[in-house]
């Protein structure tokens, strides 16, 4: 019941446009008329607390996707409110408001659809939810009706609060009062209209140059080589078989990352592929394509595998580099012996370029820098994967952004590390692992079986350190970087939380941690409907990715 009537208060107190509503035909009609205008308001708010509460994800994933557009909708509608009270004659409803009674229903329908036009509110009801743990699995069906009557209950008296105090200071406002009070409420509203869309503008610019990424979770759109384990590539022709993901913005400074398994790697069998004759072929290790284009030129990256001499007596598989230009030529090579498996594992590759200089760093467990060279190519506009003729790959874990991403520094040490979690008194610092896990895979999918340390802040909580683990985007992360923050909050063992995900980018929107136990956190992950356990364990158990 508390936790209902707070949510509901705390849905209704913001003063956004359909509070000055409400605010404005109290003071125009009539105590009645404002408070109809806030039954109106609290019916929308039930309703999407309801949706909340049911856990339709498709809606918020919707509205994560579309929020600028729909702000940029929902300011035009707010400028269109705030000319029309410019307008407004008060007079002439002063005159008639003792001869048309006040319109219940028209108010209530005011209100409900005023507020309804702004589905942003659930994000404001996805956090409060999470803030006041008004979703349980131990609470029963009759708990949540009982919850959501007291936020419908909450919100009612918000509005009944607000519309007695308006009443109260009602008679002191002549006609010219009125007059003034509609064109400083008109004026509020087409402020918030101006900043909406200002925000809106920026952020669908922003949005232009941002980082797409693509996994299973998420899904790799309409592409015909699309499947449920990522994009297959497997070329029976003469001809290359690509896979190619075009920028927002072309630019000379990109970064892609992806994991590739070349399954046509073995040094003893022959893979068939046919040429436009018709004619049956046979070759061996036929390798695969990293693609780079932009204004007409080809930067390609070719790996394959051949077997190669070690110590003049036996052999082992090695990866062949070589990078080429369509109007350059061979740009460089190498043989990379290690840090690569050449057996038909996956391994994970980034390319990174900044103005002319390239390069490829990859690994299997432990990123390395493979190849670097320059080439003054034009605007990078697509990238993607090839499969040569014969050639079979799968490609996941797909993220490509038009600015290259920054190698943040490892903060600690594991020397440090090692010793934080063997002299601290303070039983949160030390490692911790995965212990559970409940995604919302559409919205949120883990990059990896994370090994991570807590180690302490100045001034209170805790920074999440990366250790080991990382599957997507493995060669962004080194031990030792930061993978986000615990912050401390009134409440003892409840920290305000930031999070890295696994392509770089910060998660902070009322992301909560919460220590259950000396040796368990939950994390809570409410814009994505997940939360992660994790528990301690010692020391001894935490094998680093170089050992």
């Amino acid at each position: 019941m508390t936790r209902g009537i707070a949510i509901g208060v705390l849905i209704s107190a913001p003063m956004g446009p359909v509070g000055i509503l409400c605010i404005q035909r109290t003071l125009d009609k009539g105590r009645r008329a404002g408070f109809f205008t806030g039954v109106g308001a609290a019916l929308s708010d039930l309703f999407y607390c309801l949706l909340t509460g049911f856990g339709l994800s498709f809606i918020e994933e919707f509205l994560e996707r579309n929020q600028n557009v729909i702000q940029l909708v929902g300011s035009a509608v707010l400028i269109a409110f705030a000319v029309y009270l410019f307008r407004k004659n008060p007079a002439a409803d002063l005159k008639r408001q003792g001869d048309i009674p006040v319109s219940a229903k028209k108010n209530i329908l005011g209100g409900f659809l005023f507020t309804f036009s702004n589905p942003l509110i659930l994000f404001l009801i996805i956090g409060l939810f999470a803030r006041f743990n008004f979703m349980l699995p131990e609470l029963r069906l009759y708990h949540y009706i009982v919850g959501y009557l007291f936020i419908f209950g909450g919100a009612l008296g918000w509005w009944w609060l607000v519309t007695y105090s308006i009443d109260k200071v009602r008679a002191h406002f002549n006609l010219r009062s009125m007059w003034l009070i509609n064109k400083i409420i008109g004026g509020v509203i087409l402020l918030f209209a101006i900043v909406g869309i200002i925000t809106g503008v920026v952020a669908m610019t922003a949005s232009a140059s941002g980082r797409v990424n693509y996994n299973a979770g998420r899904g790799y759109g309409p592409s015909p080589h699309a499947t449920a384990l990522g994009i297959e590539l497997d070329n029976r022709s003469d001809t290359l078989l690509s896979e190619m993901w075009r920028l927002e913005t072309p630019s000379e400074a990109f970064d892609v990352t992806l994991r590739v398994t070349d399954r046509h790697s073995h040094p003893q069998k022959g893979y068939a592929y046919t040429d436009a004759r018709g004619t049956r072929h046979s070759v061996r290790q036929p390798g695969w394509t990293l693609l780079a284009i932009g204004g007409g030129d080809t930067v390609a990256i070719g790996v394959k595998v051949r077997e190669g001499d070690f110590d003049g007596v036996s052999t082992r598989q090695v990866a062949v580099l070589t990078a080429n230009s369509s109007s350059k030529g061979l740009l460089a090579e190498k043989a990379e012996a290690d840090g690569l498996d050449a057996n038909g594992a996956a391994n994970a590759y980034r390319l990174r370029r900044d103005g002319d200089r390239w390069t490829l760093y990859g690994g299997r467990r432990e990123e390395k820098r493979l190849l670097e060279f320059r080439c003054a190519a034009p605007p990078t506009e697509a990238a993607g994967v090839a499969a040569t003729p014969g050639g079979s790959i799968l490609a996941t874990d797909i993220s490509l952004g038009s600015e290259a991403l920054p190698m943040a520094a490892p903060v600690y040490t594991r020397k440090e590390l090692r010793e934080a979690a063997g002299e601290s008194g303070d039983p949160a610092v030390g490692y911790w692992m995965p212990f559970d896990r409940s995604l919302e895979e559409d919205l949120l999918r883990m990059g990896g079986d994370y090994t991570l340390a807590l180690m302490p802040r100045e001034g209170g909580g805790y920074d999440i350190i990366y250790v080991g683990g990382a599957a997507v985007n493995a060669t962004l992360w080194r031990e030792g970087m930061k993978k986000g923050e615990l912050l401390t909050t009134p409440f003892t063992g409840v920290y305000d939380t930031r999070w890295t995900d696994a392509s770089g980018r910060v998660l902070e929107r009322d992301i909560k941690t919460q220590m259950e136990s000396p040796s368990m956190l939950s994390i809570q992950f409410p814009y994505q409907n997940s939360v992660l356990r994790l528990r301690k364990v010692d020391a001894e158990a935490v094998t680093s990715p170089r050992e």
